[in-house]
This record gives C-alpha cells, sequence and structure tokens, in this order.
C-alpha cells in the first residue's frame, strides 16, 4: 500500500551559474515567514535594545564624563545583563521619550516609570523594579510653615493663597496624581523638568511643588540652588512611593518583555511579592 502523498514544492529550484541557487515566488514567501517567526521567538534576536532615560539625578542621569550612571540605572543594568540582552543607553528628554513611544517609533524600554492609565495606551510596562519614598511638598522655609499647618495634600491643594507648579507629563503617583487631576485651585503645569521648576519655586513664582526627598539634594544643585534652600514637608495622606517599571513601545518583542520580567522576578523577588495588591 503506498504511503501518503507529500506535498510538492510550489515552485522549483533552479541552479545558475557560479552555484547561485533562484527560487520561485512562492518558496520566497515560505521562507521568510520562517525567519520571521524564528527571529520573534528569539526577541531581538541579537540586536541592542535602546534603554532610554532622561536626567533625573540620583536615578539615573549622565556623569561630567559622558557615562550613564545612578542608582535606578545600575539597577537597569542588572537586568539587562541577566536577561543576557545587549542594550544601549541614550540621555533624551521625558517629553520626547512620551512622544516617541505613542508614534510607535524604534523598539524601545524607558527607565523607572509609573503606571498610569494614559500611558497604558501606548506603551507596556514590565515588572516593578523599584519603589520610591513618598512625596514632599516643598517650598522656601517661609512657606514650609505654612505648609506644616496643613492637614493633607486634600487641604493643601484647596488653598487659593497657594500657588502649585508640577512638571507637566510626570507622574507623582497614583494618589497624588488623583488629588492633583480633581483640585478645585488652578495647578500650573510646566513643560520642562524637576529642577526647574524648583527654581520657580525658589523665585517665588509658585509656592510648593511636590517632590521625591532622595533626589531633592540632587534637584537643588541641578537648579542652581544651595543645599537646604527649600524644606521638604511630609504629608499623611501621601502613601508611600509608587512602584517604577521600564517602560516599552509595542514594537518591543515580546518574548525580549518575558526575558525582562524574567530577570526582574529573580533579582527583586521581595518586591514582586509586596506589589502583588493594588498600588496606594
Amino acid at each position: 500500500m503506498a504511503g501518503p502523498r507529500l506535498p510538492t514544492v510550489p515552485a522549483r529550484v533552479r541552479r545558475r551559474r557560479r552555484g547561485v541557487v533562484s527560487v520561485g515566488p512562492a518558496v520566497a514567501v515560505l521562507v521568510a515567514g520562517i525567519l520571521t517567526a524564528l527571529l520573534a521567538g528569539a526577541g531581538l534576536a541579537g540586536e541592542r535594545l535602546l534603554i532610554t532615560f532622561f536626567e533625573r539625578p540620583p536615578y539615573y542621569y549622565t556623569r561630567p564624563d559622558g557615562v550613564p550612571a545612578g542608582s535606578m540605572l545600575e539597577e537597569t543594568r542588572r537586568i539587562l545583563e541577566h536577561a543576557g540582552l545587549t542594550y544601549e543607553l541614550r540621555s533624551v528628554p521625558a517629553s520626547r521619550i512620551l512622544a516617541e513611544m505613542e508614534m510607535g517609533a524604534e523598539p524601545q524600554c524607558s527607565i523607572g516609570w509609573f503606571v498610569t492609565q494614559e500611558r497604558r495606551r501606548f506603551a507596556v510596562f514590565s515588572l516593578p523594579f523599584h519603589r520610591s519614598e513618598a512625596q514632599v511638598a516643598v517650598g522656601l522655609p517661609e512657606v514650609a510653615g505654612m505648609l506644616r499647618r496643613v492637614e493633607s495634600a486634600q487641604r493643601l491643594l484647596e488653598r487659593p493663597d497657594l500657588r502649585l507648579g508640577v512638571v507637566h507629563g510626570f507622574s507623582y503617583g497614583t494618589a497624588l496624581d488623583r488629588l492633583l487631576a480633581a483640585s478645585v485651585q488652578p495647578v500650573e503645569r510646566v513643560r520642562g523638568t524637576p529642577a526647574q521648576v524648583l527654581r520657580m519655586v525658589a523665585s517665588r513664582r509658585f509656592d510648593y511643588t511636590f517632590a521625591d526627598p532622595e533626589e531633592l539634594p540632587m534637584l537643588e544643585r541641578a537648579a542652581g540652588l544651595r543645599p537646604g534652600t527649600l524644606v521638604p514637608v511630609a504629608l499623611p495622606d501621601i502613601p508611600v512611593g509608587n512602584l517604577r517599571h521600564l517602560m516599552c513601545s509595542w514594537s518591543v518583542p515580546a518574548a525580549t518583555l518575558d526575558r525582562l520580567d524574567a530577570a526582574i522576578r529573580a533579582l527583586f523577588p521581595a518586591l514582586q511579592e509586596s506589589a502583588a495588591g493594588p498600588e496606594p
């Protein structure tokens, strides 16, 4: 009894001079499809993954000698090396990072972003690898006294006599973002950097802003201010800091994202356990 017939090749393979092989269009399409599938399964298949960051010391910044540095940047290096990925680090303004993500440009991931519903429209996020400290209100000493007398961030945002300035497009954490969005008083959103907003507070354009206490000393230096020029004030209704992630464009292959998440699970297991519940 004859065995099953094997499928015929849709186009003949013809030999040409000098050993070059020519194939028909159907075979070419078939081979291209197989190669595409193999490359997708291998992630970026040896290509460098672009890793962007904006200047935000002490988390990620460029040293005077041009070398990228910072505590969160070094955590990211560990993740990438554990995942076996080759990468290129590039300093890019925050507004441009967001714009390129929205446009779906080249495959890239950016360091240290909060997850927001708006960002989920155009980006995908890794597992968390860092938790920030709770944000604090920051003002000149004469304003700090008024800030301390306010019992909560919610009450502070109701004060018409205190002008607030924040960075446009930044997330200050889930809880504070909600309060800012619902504020009955105007919130001035500056298209600039956190250091520029601190300089505006020091020059009395605004009365206060919000900042991460860990980065405040370096932000003061970046703003050209003497250490201690601005005073941090903790507010009881701002919870522990939010989780930070790698924010990646949709063009990053799923296999690459899986490798990043596997590395994060291995390197930061305790954080994954504490992050199991909803963010504050």
